[in-house]
């Protein structure tokens, strides 16, 4: 078996190379090329493995490696490679969202992976375009993007406090409980105008804004339905006007995967909208957080390959 792989010994608070010794002691990677993200341009020794004409790629981290990976794929490739690319992961961070929900034969332990380069299928890409320190910046992500109450829990959890960085160590769904009701008890509703391709523009109170391509949306949250990952289409959930009670209504609601009795709760599918606002925001992608005061997103259908097991 021989495959590139990136490694983030950053992940999971720290404690990816913990977990990274338990894999390896049970999964043969001999005869695997592996770099270390801070040891050397990332950038320029995968551009390097490219033009070698490597096209199988792991990202051995959380969500974040996976989104680090992809853009650094993109941004080294053109249309035709990418199309022959592949992506697979280990999932060392703390959330590891792409693999959810867990195939027992996919575990170690309970780090899972994705490994199997025969078995990979053509995902959607979501990119995004928006203005940052007044650049025109573009971004991909694989899995789940937000603004709002999601987008703010993660910006916490990235930059935990003392209590935060104690429970990330402990248990990770604790950490994002603690970050979800912090998140909560300060947060002010992101007022935008939502232009979606072939509508009227629509002035909203973002409480909270998910584009999904993944089930989960972070850690145990999920709206509860499969997902459909080569459709062209965002699945786009849009909490708006809600007050603390309701977050938390929703936030339980996530739990159980069951968001039928939510109001203030706007669903719909698009494959191109916007997002402006007169103010900063935080936007996440891929657990990645910039802020911005547009956002424009769209999709690449089937855009690259990544293993299913």
């Amino acid at each position: 078996m021989s495959m590139f792989i990136l490694f983030n010994n950053k992940s999971c608070g720290g404690n990816a190379a913990i977990k990274w010794q338990t894999f390896i002691k049970n999964y043969d990677l001999n005869n695997s090329n592996v770099i270390e993200t801070g040891k050397g341009d990332c950038k320029e020794i995968i551009s390097f493995a490219l033009s070698n004409g490597e096209t199988e790629f792991t990202a051995a981290g959380g969500d974040g490696t996976v989104n680090y990976l992809l853009n650094t794929l993109i941004s080294c490739s053109d249309n035709s490679q990418i199309s022959s690319l592949k992506l697979g992961a280990i999932g060392l961070g703390s959330s590891n969202d792409l693999h959810k929900p867990y195939e027992k034969s996919n575990l170690i332990g309970m780090i899972p992976f994705r490994l199997n380069f025969s078995k990979s299928e053509f995902r959607d890409v979501g990119k995004l375009t928006f203005i940052s320190e007044g650049n025109r910046i573009t971004k991909y992500f694989l899995i789940n993007a937000s603004i709002g109450i999601t987008a703010e829990g993660n910006f916490l959890f990235n930059n935990p406090d003392r209590i935060l960085s104690h429970l990330k160590n402990l248990n990770t769904n604790s950490a994002i409980l603690y970050s979800a009701l912090k998140t909560i008890s300060g947060y002010s509703d992101i007022t935008a105008e939502l232009k979606i391709k072939g509508a009227n523009p629509w002035k909203v109170n973002i409480t909270n804004l998910n584009i999904v391509k993944n089930p989960n949306i972070t850690g145990n949250l999920s709206y509860g339905y499969p997902a459909n990952y080569n459709n062209g289409k965002f699945n786009v959930h849009l909490a708006h006007d809600m007050s603390k009670l309701e977050v938390i209504q929703l936030f339980l609601a996530l739990q159980k995967g069951k968001i039928d009795k939510i109001d203030k709760l706007d669903s719909f599918s698009a494959d191109e909208f916007e997002i402006i606002s007169d103010k900063l925001f935080n936007l996440e992608y891929d657990g990645e957080v910039i802020q911005t005061d547009s956002v424009l997103f769209s999709i690449k259908k089937e855009w690259i390959k990544v293993c299913t097991c």
